[in-house]
């Protein structure tokens, strides 16, 4: 994770690795992949395959779920609570940070179980001026509280990556049937869009229970003309990752 400093997410396996990272640009980004790749084939883990890199420029791209598991848990745990929270999240405005805000608004990704005293203490700055800060970054919308579960634990055996294109005759406006239902499965912890292509993030309890979806979600968009080929799919057995 160190020599990769973009990468904010992986998940791999003996044979299969997804990862995402974030860059201010295409230069950035290019840079950082082409590094990745010099050191895989210096230390001889390149297969035979090369990498597929999928870029979503935050301008051209809808946030539909973004490391939420709430629905996957309220399925899993059969509650009845009907919250209608809001599924689609919207990008923030660009932030413009002083030097103290940076070294704040670093130590709290960095470390965020301190509470706002012990943040003031080593950052050496007031706690009211700390909790200020907080305050604006949370308004702002630059910054919001992500729980990541221990899925592991929790009785799920998989985890799937799928990668889809889609007709150009069949953009984004046109897919809102497709992406509600696919929003309404529970499963799908994460799903960013553009208009010709998306990617997926879906945790489930057992196979059984990914074909049944997958097999539906699949008859549906083919039955709509909004695909383009068929979807890339990868499977990480939970108790397989690295």
């Amino acid at each position: 994770m160190e020599t990769y400093p973009e990468l904010f997410f992986e998940i791999y396996t003996n044979k299969r690795r997804v990862y995402f990272s974030a860059g201010r640009n295409f230069t950035e980004i290019k840079k950082s992949i082409d590094n990745s790749d010099e050191i895989h084939v210096r230390q001889e883990l390149v297969s035979g395959r090369r990498a597929t890199y999928v870029y979503f420029p935050f301008d051209l791209t809808e946030l539909f779920r973004f490391f939420d598991y709430a629905p996957l848990l309220k399925h899993h745990f059969h509650l009845e609570i009907d919250e209608g929270y809001e599924r689609k999240t919207t990008w923030a405005e660009m932030a413009r940070l002083t030097e103290n805000e940076k070294l704040v608004f670093y130590t709290m990704i960095r470390y965020p179980g301190l509470t706002g005293g012990q943040i003031a203490r080593r950052v050496s700055m007031s706690r009211q001026t700390v909790n200020a800060m907080k305050n604006r970054f949370i308004s702002n919308g630059l910054l919001k509280t992500v729980r990541i579960p221990d899925i592991r634990k929790l009785g799920f055996e998989l985890m799937i990556f799928a990668h889809m294109h889609f007709n150009p005759k069949k953009p984004i406006d046109k897919r809102h049937e497709g992406i509600e239902l696919m929003l309404s499965k529970r499963s799908q912890i994460l799903k960013i869009s553009g208009n010709s292509e998306a990617i997926v993030l879906s945790v489930f309890e057992n196979y059984t229970e990914y074909l049944e979806t997958y097999d539906e979600l699949l008859d549906f968009y083919e039955g709509n003309k909004f695909l383009l080929g068929n979807p890339v799919i990868r499977i990480f057995p939970i108790k397989k990752w690295q």
